[in-house]
């Protein structure tokens, strides 16, 4: 399942609007390249109909991944192009999330970003969010970690382990393996990559690519 899924779901749901394809597409393939361990070939992304690509004319489709990548850049991640060391112009690039120059480096949060960061978190934690609750608390304790911020003794958060294990093989990207249950209460073995986590009036949720076509 991609993001484009999930988004159609919401909508057949809850008769929304349709999303914007650019966006669905954008979305899809910043999941795909962040969740991904090794990098993508340029094949491989505009023959993908899943992406939002595959359109069947690949000139078309390579001019959308070059724009798609463009609006990335815009938002502050970049995707950079991956050569094996003495390639041809002429052989297939892969690409990948330049991580050095798309996320901050350490020493960049002021004593002042320090304190917004920390009084945000305590606002969402104090509001009862069960799925962040977790997350959000180790990067609190390693923010004030990192910045000498003392911490005030905090009640216990409740971890649940499938969520953490939901969070673990998003953060390291690898497959999650786990048993699944439909409707009509059958269950069968299910592996998937997870591309997000995200919350929808009070209900967890994640996307991803089901290894079931």
């Amino acid at each position: 399942m991609t993001a484009s899924d999930t988004t159609e779901t919401i909508k057949k749901g809850n008769s929304e609007p349709s999303f914007d394809k650019t966006a669905q597409r954008i979305l899809n393939l910043f999941f795909v390249l962040n969740s991904s361990p090794e990098p993508l070939t340029t094949e491989q992304i505009v023959l993908d109909s899943d992406l939002g690509y595959g359109s069947g004319n690949i000139d078309s489709d390579k001019r959308k991944f070059r724009r798609d990548r463009d609006k990335l850049l815009e938002r502050g991640i970049l995707i950079k192009e991956v050569r094996p060391t003495g390639a041809q112009e002429t052989e297939e690039s892969s690409w990948t999330i330049d991580r050095e120059h798309t996320f901050a480096a350490g020493g960049l949060i002021t004593a002042d970003d320090a304190d917004i960061l920390l009084n945000a978190i305590d606002q969402t934690l104090a509001a009862g969010s069960s799925t962040f609750a977790a997350p959000l608390a180790d990067i609190r304790s390693k923010i004030a970690y990192l910045t000498g911020r003392t911490t005030v003794d905090e009640a216990p958060i409740s971890r649940s382990p499938t969520v953490d294990a939901v969070w673990s093989a998003f953060a390291e990207r690898c497959a999650l393996r786990f048993l699944y249950q439909n409707g009509r209460g059958e269950q069968r073995e299910r592996t998937v990559c997870v591309y997000g986590v995200f919350e929808r009036e009070g209900v967890a949720y994640f996307c991803g690519l089901d290894n079931v076509t």
